[in-house]
């Protein structure tokens, strides 16, 4: 009795119509399957089944450079937006994960460098047990996120400046902090409404 076994990597094409051309292949780097790409002036950024995130700049796949964890422990990434709060000098990535309802985030000019990213409210609804991300909107100065359980979370970052009463009585200079704050707020679907949503 003989077994044959067939692997199969993730792979990008581009096409023409007429023909198929494999621009990726990511056999070497064991990844299944891409889940999401989001693309940028310097390259294309792809997240993959196993929660790792690959960098495309055009001649080679770089990475991992990131990989999604939850307490040390692999999670896939579902899904991948690039976008800009309102007071934020540049865009930054998301990226989340359907297993575990997770959100990360780096700027997107530097995320293919794999040093500055961060877990993105990691509390509430983004740190239950449950409820994994499935998909991700830009709109409104907020990043919708929808997840499984039937429900839609609204993430919004937003920077105040708050005054300090003055530590030098002589010049009396106004100590100016700014805080950024977070929030999160969720809607859970029912079918005789979801009209509304």
């Amino acid at each position: 009795m003989s077994a044959s076994i067939d692997r199969f990597y993730a792979s990008l094409h581009t096409s023409n119509l007429v023909s198929f051309d494999k621009v990726i292949d990511l056999k070497f780097h064991k990844e299944r399957a891409i889940t999401s790409l989001v693309s940028t002036t310097d390259g294309i950024y792809m997240s993959g089944i196993s929660g790792k995130i690959w960098f495309y700049n055009g001649d080679y796949v770089k990475g991992p450079i990131f990989v999604l964890q939850d307490s040390s422990t692999d999670i896939s990434a579902s899904a991948m937006i690039s976008h800009k709060f309102e007071h934020e000098t540049e865009p930054y990535l998301y990226v989340g994960s359907d297993q575990l309802p997770r959100l990360f985030r780096a700027k997107l000019s530097t995320a293919y460098n794999g040093s500055e990213w961060e877990q993105v409210y990691p509390q509430g609804e983004l740190a239950s047990a449950s409820g994994g991300i499935l998909s991700l909107a830009s709109a409104y100065n907020k990043l919708f996120i929808g997840c499984r359980n039937k429900k839609i979370h609204k993430y919004s970052r937003t920077k105040s400046i708050v005054l300090s009463q003055p530590t030098n009585l002589v010049t009396e200079q106004i100590v100016e902090n700014e805080v950024e704050t977070e929030s999160l707020s969720t809607s859970t679907l029912f079918s005789n409404n979801i009209g509304d949503f």
